[in-house]
């Protein structure tokens, strides 16, 4: 059904009363398909510094007192941060609500501004608010109220606010927007939703901005945690964007890297798409990057957009950091103290752990930097550097290997990763590889091409600059079991017969003597014992417990076989008519173990050497 209207808006400024007259042409749609128009001024006629009705939205030809619409003053105890604590665990669902961003236009001036919508309605009372992160008082709560007699209207309608609420300067900004559902049945319990999303620019969002300059408006959905929902808002319909890429990056200690990449298909009149991934309480801080994939990007590709980082913890996620407004002083302070202590604590001890000589003074003593030079085109061999990483973790060292940090650099290109890593190693330590041809196929964690050749390149240059005295302290070369010395390549023979040698296992303790351990900074007392502990990590015997990401490659690694999944969490669902991607996602199980996805890397991050012809994510799934 369509209808065509004149609205005749009247606003209250400072200074001025201005008359608006506009043309409004809505299209309803149904249910399935939302609020899809995006104003440029307010629609909704509920902005209002009084209660009002809110009938109009519903029907024609019911009571004003059918629908009421409230607001509720900042400090209000209506609004308290109390009043939206409420576990999401209802079984039931009480309709679709949408949080959608446009620019709001006035006299020349730009804001950004929000538009909630609600649609398949089942509530009597909904509830909402906007605050700023770390705020103590909402911006904006109000509250929609539906009779018992307007309840089979609401359900068939849409019931919009879409006010300005701050005409300052809030874009970039992190705000949560929280909203609390009310059943009219009293057994059953409400139903509480949290967002947080960052407050878009107008000069980078809306309709009038290029495909070149546009980011996206997106929120994520803490309402199901450990689950995480990411909404996004698509791109205007004239740009006809029907791809986006999605990522999920999770940063745990000193490691940052992707455990989810999604291209997400729609079309150009869907208003929102979504992407659920479940952490399991896997600690870290999460943020997903969303980017727009079309031909008529630049480049470089168009701009990503990124959500604010979401922190989750040993103990699960920490509700007083998602809801960080109380209502008292005293509040603040205990919850402060009670969360931060121990999450203080926590840290120190990791940072005196791994950082911090505790025998030896007061001086700080940072793990030296082991470039590990290798062939990775055996993959026994690769695997085998993988779990010596592990272990010189374990030693309090801090190993470079390349297909760990390359995706974590600023560059992703191997050349200048390798160029910076021998200028950034305090030692290096080339590697002799296994007897026999090369592997048939790459190793699942290799995603690059002629990593050998660039390392030998830089190595060769490494050492025809370095004097004698320093290659002697920095440079040494180590056979790992079944690897053979004389595979080293012939051009670093000479070298090899001047400098240290090391054969592993057995001369582990004079290798981490010749890194820099001493007895007080973790080196092993008993040679023999060490040695077993290493052929331990080689043979995979001992689970890692410092370096998660590599546990996770050994895990998938070890197996070829593709669990299928069932979900066993239970999800919020998603609005009809749009796009909800669950491929490949953990929800439960047995450790299931996925397929390794890959994305095509664009040619600009590519060298002239071919290295980088598919870059494989690898899904954090075993953790």
């Amino acid at each position: 059904m369509s209808y065509f209207r004149v609205n005749f808006w009247w606003q209250q400024t400072d200074s001025t009363n201005v008359i608006f007259v506009f043309l409004n042409f809505f299209i309803y749609v149904g249910f399935s398909e939302g609020v899809l128009y995006t104003p440029v001024v307010q629609q909704s006629e509920l902005c209002s510094n009084n209660t009002v009705s809110c009938a109009h939205q519903l029907s024609s030809n019911i009571s004003e007192d059918a629908c009421r619409f409230k607001k509720y003053i900042q400090n209000s105890t209506e609004c308290s941060s109390q009043i939206f604590k409420v576990k999401h665990v209802s079984e039931e669902e009480y309709g679709a609500v949408v949080l959608s961003a446009y620019v709001y236009k006035e006299n020349g001036y730009q804001y950004p501004a929000f538009n909630i919508s609600f649609t398949d309605i089942k509530w009597s009372r909904a509830k909402f608010r906007f605050y700023e992160s770390g705020q103590p008082h909402p911006y904006v709560c109000r509250e929609f109220e539906v009779t018992s007699s307007a309840a089979a209207l609401a359900v068939n309608a849409t019931l919009f606010y879409d006010c300005l609420w701050r005409n300052e300067q809030i874009e970039g900004h992190t705000y949560f927007f929280q909203l609390l559902q009310i059943s009219p049945d009293a057994d059953l319990p409400p139903l509480a939703t949290t967002y947080k999303f960052r407050v878009p620019s107008t000069l980078s969002f809306g309709e009038d901005v290029s495909l070149k300059k546009l980011k996206l408006f997106v929120s994520v959905d803490l309402s199901a945690l450990p689950v995480l929902r990411l909404i996004v808002q698509t791109a205007p319909y004239q740009l006809n964007v029907t791809r986006y890429r999605v990522r999920l990056l999770r940063t745990w200690v000193d490691q940052k890297w992707p455990v989810l990449t999604r291209d997400l298909d729609t079309s150009p009149d869907q208003t929102h798409i979504y992407q659920v991934y479940d952490t399991a309480y896997r600690p870290g801080i999460y943020n997903f990057t969303v980017q727009p994939i079309s031909d008529d990007c630049p480049r470089q590709g168009c701009l990503e957009t990124v959500t604010p980082e979401i922190l989750i913890d040993v103990f699960g996620v920490r509700e007083s950091l998602i809801v960080a407004t109380t209502d008292t002083n005293l509040l603040i302070v205990m919850v402060g103290t009670v969360i931060l202590i121990p999450v203080l604590l926590a840290a120190y001890f990791m940072w005196r752990r791994t950082c911090v000589d505790t025998t030896a003074g007061n001086d700080a003593w940072r793990p030296p930097k082991v470039l590990l030079v290798y062939n990775p085109d055996y993959t026994s061999h690769l695997s085998n550097m993988i779990r010596f990483t592990e272990y010189l973790k374990k030693c309090h060292l801090d190993p470079m290997l390349d297909i760990f940090c390359i995706p974590t650099s600023d560059s992703k290109n191997p050349v200048v990763w390798y160029a910076e890593a021998f200028k950034r190693a305090k030692f290096i330590l080339v590697f002799a590889s296994p007897n026999g041809s090369r592997s048939v196929e790459p190793h699942p964690a290799n995603p690059y091409k002629h990593l050998d050749i660039i390392a030998e390149e830089k190595l060769e240059l490494e050492l025809s600059l370095s004097d004698t005295n320093s290659k002697m302290k920095r440079i040494a070369f180590c056979t790992l079991p079944n690897c053979a010395a004389e595979t080293i390549p012939e051009k670093f023979k000479k070298e090899q017969r001047r400098l240290k040698t090391f054969t592993l296992p057995g001369q582990i303790k004079s290798l981490l003597k010749f890194l820099g351990l001493t007895a007080d900074k973790g080196l092993p007392i008993n040679a023999k014992r060490a040695a077993r502990e290493l052929e331990e990590f080689l043979n995979n015997r001992k689970s890692p417990e410092t370096n998660r990401l590599n546990k996770i490659l050994l895990d998938q690694l070890e197996s070829n076989d593709s669990t299928s999944i069932a979900p066993t969490t239970r999800l919020i669902p998603a609005p009809p008519s749009t796009t909800v991607n669950l491929d490949g996602i953990y929800l439960g199980g047995d450790n299931p173990v996925p397929d390794l996805p890959t994305v095509d890397v664009p040619a600009t991050n590519t060298s002239s050497s071919g290295i980088g012809e598919k870059l494989y994510f690898v899904e954090d799934m075993n953790l």
